[in-house]
């Protein structure tokens, strides 16, 4: 897959939206902002955490069984229209995912007998907070709008990994530790999809697309960078939030 640099799509933007301001200062009657929210399904490849983490260790060692899973994501925008067939797009967006799995042994004392049980259990999960502008342009305008939208975004990635174990039915907790570490990136989307007017302000849409999402190496509160010592050399870990997603939205027009 070609890395496009999110720095270049932000130029392009940029270019677009001080060209078309410059046609609203000649007197475009034409004004309008309306706000969008949606909801729909994400992949994400995670290629560090899926198949160097969990394949080659947390698997053979027991802590952890599946990859991480695909998750709702959520998002809100605002959109400024620009004559005839434009829009300029800031979004804010939620996405994330994660993979547990336990194990319960029996407590054996030195004669033999069961005394109590023991239940291990790991959790992994990531999320993002994605920031993000686009340019939209849809190829008509009426009661059915098809569009596509080119944009950039920024990614706060974040990573937990908890272990716990816990004894016995009373749910005391012998041990456990929780391990954060955060991680930042620039990536980009394209899309495409269609809206339906309804009556009054409100629209009903569809789209699907494709983002490049990933994140600088996961570091910790003090600094210290998450590593995978399975691989030789050590490998830092990134957060990989690259896929197709596919969204329903409900857009207001709101002057």
């Amino acid at each position: 897959m070609v890395r496009v640099s999110a720095r270049l799509v932000l130029a392009a933007l940029s270019l677009v939206l001080f060209s078309w301001c410059g046609v609203r200062a000649e007197g475009s009657p034409f004004s309008n902002f309306q706000v969008t929210f949606g909801a729909g399904w994400g992949q994400a490849d995670q290629d560090d955490l899926n198949d160097k983490y969990i394949d080659e260790f947390a698997r053979p060692a027991g802590l952890l069984d599946d990859h991480l899973s695909n998750r709702v994501s959520f998002y809100g925008e605002l959109a400024y229209s620009l004559p005839p067939k434009h829009q300029i797009l800031l979004g804010l967006s939620y996405t994330g995912g994660k993979t547990d799995y336990g194990r319960t042994e029996l407590i054996i004392d030195e004669l033999q007998q069961v005394v109590g049980t023991m239940t291990v259990s790991n959790e992994l999960s990531v999320s993002a907070v994605i920031p993000h502008a686009r340019f939209k342009y849809f190829m008509s305008r009426g009661t059915w709008s098809p569009f596509v939208s080119l944009g950039a975004a920024y990614a706060f990635g974040r990573a937990s990994l908890e272990r716990e174990v816990v004894v016995d039915s009373s749910q005391a907790t012998l041990w456990s530790k929780e391990d954060k570490y955060t991680g930042r990136g620039w990536g980009w989307l394209i899309s495409m999809g269609i809206q339906r007017s309804l009556a009054g302000p409100v629209s009903l849409g569809v789209e699907g697309g494709y983002r490049q999402i990933v994140t600088s190496d996961l570091e910790n509160d003090a600094g210290a960078v998450w590593r995978f010592d399975g691989a030789r050399p050590a490998q830092a870990v990134r957060l990989d939030f690259s896929g197709w997603y596919l969204q329903g939205t409900v857009t207001v027009e709101i002057l």
